[in-house]
C-alpha cells in the first residue's frame, strides 16, 4: 500500500535567503490521502518532532492479517494501527525520514545508530553506488558502525573521502570503519545480503585474531 507521497518539488528543502537548496535524504514525504501516521515510542506514546520513533499507519488499504500466523498478526497489529517496524523522524513541516529497521539499529557507546539513515547519506554522494551499514562487535564501543561500500564505475573513492563526507552530518554516527568492495552481494530477494557481509568481517577478524 501507499504510506507516504514525496512529490518532485519537495526532493530539496526551501533555499534560505543567499543559500542553496539542500536534499531532502532519506526522506519519504508525507503521509498520503486518508493515510494517518504516527511516529510511536515503544509505549505507544507519540514522539516529539525530530525524535526517532516506529511508523505506525492507519487506513482502510492496510493488510488484515498475516496468513495463518496470528501471533505475528497480534504483534503488528495494535488496536486498528499497523506497526511497520519501519523507524523514521518527523520534522516541524510533516516530512518523514527513515532511521532505520528497528531490527536493525544498533547501540555504539551509549548511542543509538540507525543504519538507514547513514546508508542514504552514503549513496547520495555521487562516487557511491551501493552501501550497506551493520554493527560489529567493540571492546571498547560494545557495537561500531561498519559500512560496506561499492563504487560508480571508473570513480575515485577511499574511505578518507567517504569519511569527509559523513562527518559534517553524522557527527558521532560515522562510522568507525569503512570498506570499499568490487560489489556487495545479494540474497535471493536481489536486496544487498548484509548477514552474509557481517558474517566475511567477523570470520575476518577472528583469523586475524
Amino acid at each position: 500500500m501507499t504510506i507516504t507521497l514525496l512529490r518532485p518539488e519537495e526532493h530539496f528543502t526551501a533555499p534560505a535567503a543567499g543559500a542553496a537548496p539542500s536534499l531532502r535524504v532519506g526522506c519519504i514525504g508525507r503521509p498520503y490521502t486518508f493515510v494517518d501516521v504516527v511516529l510511536r515510542a515503544p509505549d505507544g506514546s507519540e514522539v516529539a518532532a525530530g525524535e526517532v520513533g516506529e511508523i505506525t499507519v492507519c487506513s482502510e488499504h492496510m493488510m488484515g492479517q498475516y496468513w495463518n500466523r496470528p501471533e505475528e498478526t497480534a504483534k503488528v497489529l495494535r488496536e486498528g494501527w499497523l506497526w511497520t517496524g519501519d523507524l523514521a523522524t518527523r520534522d516541524a513541516e510533516g516530512f518523514i525520514t527513515l532511521a532505520g529497521r528497528s531490527k536493525e539499529m544498533l547501540i555504539s557507546g551509549g548511542f543509538n545508530i540507525y543504519p538507514a539513515e547513514i546508508e542514504a547519506l552514503l549513496t547520495s554522494h555521487p562516487a557511491v553506488l551501493e552501501a550497506a551499514v551493520f554493527g560489529l562487535p567493540d571492546a571498547n564501543w560494545g557495537e561500531i558502525a561498519v559500512a560496506c561500500v561499492s563504487a560508480v564505475p571508473e570513480a575515485k573513492l577511499d574511505s578518507e573521502m567517504l569519511q569527509a563526507h559523513c562527518k559534517p552530518i553524522l557527527g558521532f554516527k560515522t562510522p568507525k570503519q569503512f570498506r570499499l568492495l568490487d560489489a556487495l552481494p545479494k540474497n535471493a530477494n536481489g536486496k544487498v545480503d548484509k548477514a552474509a557481509l557481517k558474517a566475511a568481517l567477523m570470520k575476518e577478524g577472528a583469523d586475524h585474531a
